[in-house]
């Protein structure tokens, strides 16, 4: 079995992706806890404050940072002409080829560090922060779930034993 798909990564994808990776990585294990504490403080110290003044200060601050945010992403996300370009995958049994206008890549099943998925999309990893993205737009149909299935299936790391 195998799938050829292709597409263009948007700003949208790319956005989508960092919003996932980001909840990833600061809302597991013990890092839940340190913002449930923060979470805590900040209740108290509006109690103690004024609720008024924090929350204006808060909102402020909240809005500075995604201004800036996104426009580190849009740098980012420009500066790779990776997305830039048509992007074809061709997923079979023992490996992954990916090809663009200027890139060439073959994924196997030792190279691929974890593959994440969601309603959206399936996320690539070769590394712990590098991810090839592919967009639900990648897909007809239900080729989606069916792609999730195949991966898990050729692709994710089984635990030692099995």
């Amino acid at each position: 079995m195998e799938f050829n798909l292709s597409g263009k990564i948007t700003f949208e994808d790319f956005i989508a992706f960092y919003i996932y990776y980001l909840k990833y990585i600061f809302f597991r294990g013990w890092r839940k806890f340190v913002f449930l504490f923060l979470a805590i403080l900040f209740v108290c110290v509006m109690i103690y404050i004024g609720a008024s003044f924090v929350i204006v200060l808060v909102s402020i601050f909240i809005v500075f940072l995604c201004i800036f945010y996104k426009k580190e992403l849009k740098k980012q996300f420009y500066s790779n002409k990776f997305y830039a370009e048509e992007q074809h995958y061709l997923i079979t049994i023992d490996r992954i080829e990916i090809k663009s206008e200027n890139t060439s890549a073959i994924l196997t099943k030792d190279k691929i560090n974890k593959i994440w998925y969601n309603k959206k999309a399936i996320y690539i990893f070769i590394s712990s922060n590098f991810a090839y993205v592919l967009p639900k737009t990648f897909f007809e149909n239900n080729d989606l779930d069916l792609i999730k299935t195949f991966l898990k299936e050729n692709y994710e790391k089984k635990p030692n034993g099995t």
